[in-house]
């Protein structure tokens, strides 16, 4: 059983309030068939940046206990594997299913992208907010 860290947990939080937000947008601003491609593109988009983000955290901490050369090509490995899956998703959606919108799946795709800076920008300023920060004018 995996346990995620509570800076993952946000993460995939955060992703899918991205998600949730890019589909009310696109309901709100298309019409009903563009808006349903669009949902369609954003859930699958969306779908790949989680399988990308636990993969991604699956195969540091895999790493970290291995010996610097295996770490190192498991990394890669794995770099390579989401990196053909990205691919493969991008293809198969954009070929074999028209209904699919392609601009939303690249929306769900950059998802994690917006979620690790949001994320990362809360948690510096919690730290800097827990921080003992020395006061000048006690000096």
């Amino acid at each position: 059983m995996k346990i995620l860290s509570s800076l993952a947990k946000s993460m995939l939080l955060c992703m899918a309030l991205i998600a949730i937000l890019g589909i009310i947008l696109s309901i709100i601003f298309f019409d009903f068939v563009n808006a349903i491609g669009i949902v369609y593109g954003i859930l699958i988009g969306t779908s790949l940046s989680v399988f990308r983000f636990l993969s991604l955290e699956s195969s540091v901490k895999k790493s970290l206990n291995m010996e610097q050369g295996k770490g190192k090509t498991h990394v890669q490995a794995r770099y390579l594997l989401r990196f053909f899956v990205t691919i493969a998703v991008f293809t198969i959606s954009s070929i074999n299913h028209p209904t699919i919108n392609l601009f939303g799946v690249a929306y769900g795709a950059i998802n994690m992208q917006i979620s690790i800076y949001i994320c990362g920008h809360l948690e510096s300023k919690r730290i800097r907010k827990n921080s003992i920060v020395p006061n000048d004018k006690d000096e």
